[in-house]
């Protein structure tokens, strides 16, 4: 969680009474920077600039755009944005590894995305696409391994979901919604 900590210690140590305010004012410049690597990264996208777009039109609350504490949401798209990277415009990894780093330490999403990065890997067969298929995959395992000796998490947590669980996880409650009709509801 790192985008949301640098946020909330740079809001605490630069004004306690202001906090709420700065740490607003951080996450949306962060979400701002995440859009403008979007439109601008030399990427394989054919419209880059509407990719960046599209992220605004997420049917999800406004949360998403105001706290710091969705700032791992987008993280993640810098775990994204290298693999559509154009390595014939920009070779090297001068920004792609960066942007894998930070967007890894950030989003469990790499755990996800690392066979993805081995497909790249695969088809390119270039030396740096190697060196970023290691980093997504240590990177991954480093996630998926904080996620499993979480403490807080339950038991019912740690066992493998379902498609569907899986895709509510990722995409929300927005396309699979099932009531828990086995539960009580809650009187007032």
């Amino acid at each position: 969680l790192i985008p949301n900590k640098l946020i909330n210690a740079i809001s605490v140590t630069l004004s306690f009474r202001w906090l709420p305010e700065i740490s607003l004012v951080l996450a949306a410049l962060m979400t701002m920077a995440v859009m403008v690597i979007l439109a601008l990264a030399p990427t394989r996208l054919r419209a880059p600039w509407a990719c960046a777009l599209a992220v605004l039109a997420v049917p999800t609350d406004a949360e998403v755009f105001s706290t710091s504490a969705y700032a791992l949401w987008w993280a993640g798209f810098l775990v994204l944005i290298p693999l559509f990277w154009d390595e014939r415009r920009s070779p090297g990894l001068r920004w792609r590894l960066p942007m894998l780093l930070l967007g890894a330490l950030s989003s469990p999403l790499i755990v996800m995305m690392v066979p993805l990065y081995g497909m790249r890997a695969l088809l390119l067969r270039q030396r740096n696409e190697w060196y970023m298929l290691v980093v997504a995959g240590t990177l991954g395992s480093l996630q998926a391994l904080l996620v499993l000796l979480n403490p807080v998490a339950s038991q019912e947590h740690r066992s493998l979901p379902s498609t569907s669980a899986l895709l509510e996880r990722f995409v929300g409650h927005f396309l699979l919604w099932h009531p828990d009709l086995t539960q009580p509801a809650l009187i007032a």
